[in-house]
């Protein structure tokens, strides 16, 4: 989709929305311009780069620890639901 297109397309449904909706755009432009968010957690939470790379840091520490899951100990546990 070009860049007009998708504007257009954006504002057709800022001009519909509700009360909520517009919220939330405004929440999700503002946290992006200020703080640059690169990612989102499986939560929902925005990150921004630097969040998220302390996030994958922390991540491969606790692999490098040896604190993970593995396939066969998941499919054994999910198993035992």
């Amino acid at each position: 989709m070009k860049k007009e297109e998708l504007r257009e397309k954006v504002l057709s449904y800022i001009r519909e929305a509700d009360d909520d909706t517009l919220r939330m755009v405004n929440e999700v432009i503002e946290n992006y311009i200020t703080n640059d968010i690169v990612a989102y957690s499986m939560n929902g939470e925005p990150l921004c780069k630097e969040k998220y790379i302390k996030s994958i840091q922390a991540a491969d520490a606790s692999i490098n620890k040896g604190e993970f899951t593995t396939v066969e100990d998941l499919e054994n546990e999910v198993g035992n639901w």
